[in-house]
């Protein structure tokens, strides 16, 4: 084992490699997924301080009138303690990770994955990205499908920065952007866009954001200045009156 290949071994060349192989690449919300890791060794024995998995995203943060892709970690588990790893060893490790419910759907643009990262000591740490798609919980779902039903089509959804009084334990939020099509709000709004705050299995949290349809001289006007937009809080749970019902009541009142 010559001193040319601990010096390679340590930029990552001919050092050892990390795979994360998924039992599934669908879940939803608030479920788990489980998988194998394979470890296999370089070309050189070497020392590891741990194996880690991380639930990652990209949202966009707007600064000097540009919008910039910031990756962050949403969840993040330690799968192994330290080790040792020999040349040409080969290691397959279980694992289980809860998906947090607060993950956003992939819908559109928005892209989720699952980042595996050995980490070597005194060397670059090797890492292996595995894309998921994410479904929405089923009180998520039944708001959307709700909407629809009542004349909106989702015409967009994207992670955004969450301002510091929209923010809960995550930088950034996601935000579900409905235009009515039809019914009784085709005439009222312009669109409307929702964004979560905090989600569980029986309860959305968020606000709100409508853009009121300028039908008259003083609403042109409104528009034209901005001053056609408000923002509502949004709590909604599961009761005797659905969901959908109760965020109607909501944007009905305005």
């Amino acid at each position: 084992m010559s001193f040319f290949q601990r010096a390679l071994a340590k930029i990552g060349v001919g050092g050892a490699t990390v795979d994360a192989q998924l039992s599934t690449s669908r879940v939803r919300q608030g479920e788990t997924v489980s998988g194998k890791i394979l470890l296999t060794g370089g070309t050189v024995d070497q020392e590891m301080d741990g194996i880690t998995i991380a639930v990652k995203t990209v949202y966009e943060k707007e600064k000097d009138d540009h919008k910039q892709k910031i990756p962050t970690v949403i969840h993040k588990v330690r799968v192994t303690d330290n080790f040792s790893l020999k040349a040409r060893e080969e290691k397959l490790l279980d694992f289980t990770l809860q998906i947090p419910a607060t993950v956003p759907v992939t819908y559109g643009s928005v892209r989720v994955w699952l980042e595996t990262e050995m980490d070597i000591k005194g060397a670059i740490d090797p890492e292996d990205k595995d894309f998921i798609e994410i479904s929405p919980l089923p009180i998520l779902k039944e708001l959307m499908e709700g909407l629809e039903n009542e004349g909106f089509k989702l015409r967009k959804v994207e992670c955004e920065a969450a301002p510091r009084w929209m923010r809960s334990n995550l930088p950034f939020v996601q935000k579900f952007e409905f235009v009515p099509v039809s019914g009784a709000f085709r005439s009222k709004f312009d669109e409307i866009e929702l964004y979560i705050v905090h989600l569980s299995d029986d309860s959305i949290e968020g606000v709100v954001e409508l853009d009121k349809r300028g039908n008259s001289l003083g609403g042109w006007l409104a528009e034209a200045l901005d001053m056609d937009e408000s923002y509502h809080r949004v709590h909604l749970t599961r009761s005797s009156t659905s969901v959908t019902n109760q965020f109607i009541d909501i944007i009905s009142k305005v």
